[in-house]
């Protein structure tokens, strides 16, 4: 089983009911939206089924499959800005 982890180089906070997300070395600020935060916070130490999983009991009306494709999506999207570390496979096995 893989582990995501955030990246070091990431400090955030809430700031006026937004979770912002600094990457320190180049300085880019991200805002997150209520469910992208919510992954955010339960992905440090993780893997994406947990993440999903975590997800899918928060919004338990929505399809399924549809937010663990969303979930993964944007823990990739995370990891290619450099928010996030994964090692090995981050699925469940």
């Amino acid at each position: 089983m893989g582990t995501i982890r955030r990246s070091s180089y990431v400090i955030w906070d809430v700031v006026d009911e937004a979770m912002v997300l600094c990457e320190t070395r180049s300085a880019r600020f991200f805002h997150l939206n209520p469910t992208a935060a919510l992954v955010w916070e339960v992905c440090d130490e993780s893997n994406l089924d947990a993440i999903a999983r975590h997800v899918m009991a928060v919004y338990p009306n929505e399809d399924c499959q549809r937010l663990a494709a969303d979930v993964h999506t944007f823990v990739h999207d995370l990891h290619r800005a450099g928010l996030l570390e994964i090692d090995g496979d981050a699925h469940d096995t």
